[in-house]
């Protein structure tokens, strides 16, 4: 990953780049066409201490999963790397669903969404990486999913889950951009196995119910 970052960027920036590292090495070589711009934005992933401050490290914009917590160190590690957080953008990858009303969004997104915590608990469990007070969703083990509309506590990788009526979105969104200053959202509707009817009302409905609230 760190060399993976570092041939990009230099491709994209040198005339003419060479690497030579432990994972990969790079002859002399021009990448043609060259960019446009003279700084493409690169966007990486994080989501544990060390892998935020690479993000900052290698100067790239942020791409988390909502967590207060995480913004702020990103921050943090980019002032000890000598960069400007107003200079860099803070994506946040959110379950997002829309429906006529709150029980109705709980049940028809909820049992796909524990599916895939479930998988998630199971590959990061396996990699032994980092633990997590609660678990990595914030309830261990993870409740039915006819009960994750009332579980206290219960969250996506440390934000809250943004499931309810066009109102309960708006509240939500509102508060988290206000606790973390992400600049982009990044929306999870279309959840393996849900039925892409119900993707697309929970699309629309966000189109016409909750975007027009932040146009200004």
């Amino acid at each position: 990953m760190e060399e993976g970052l570092t041939i990009i960027r230099g491709l994209w920036t040198q005339e003419t780049f060479s690497f030579d590292g432990k994972h990969f090495k790079v002859a002399p070589i021009s990448l043609r066409p060259r960019p446009v711009q003279a700084q493409l934005p690169i966007w990486v992933a994080g989501l544990t201490e060390k892998s935020i401050d690479r993000v900052a490290r290698h100067g790239c914009h942020f791409a988390g999963a909502g967590s207060a917590m995480a913004y702020q160190l990103y921050d943090a590690s980019l002032r000890r790397h000598g960069h400007d957080p107003k200079n860099f953008h803070k994506a946040a990858l959110r379950a997002v669903y829309v429906s006529d009303t709150r029980e109705c969004a709980w049940e028809e997104y909820a049992p796909h969404l524990r599916h895939r915590m479930a998988v998630y608990n199971e590959k990061i469990g396996e990699a032994g990486d980092f633990k997590w007070q609660g678990g990595y969703f914030g309830v261990d083990p993870l409740p039915p999913a006819e009960k994750f509309g009332t579980t206290p506590g219960l969250h996506f990788f440390g934000a809250p889950l943004i499931i309810g009526t066009p109102e309960d979105v708006i509240k939500e969104i509102e508060r988290s951009r206000a606790e973390s200053g992400t600049t982009h959202l990044v929306m999870w509707m279309q959840i393996g196995g849900i039925d892409p009817r119900r993707a697309e009302h929970s699309m629309k409905l966000f189109a016409k119910e909750v975007m027009p609230h932040f146009r200004d």
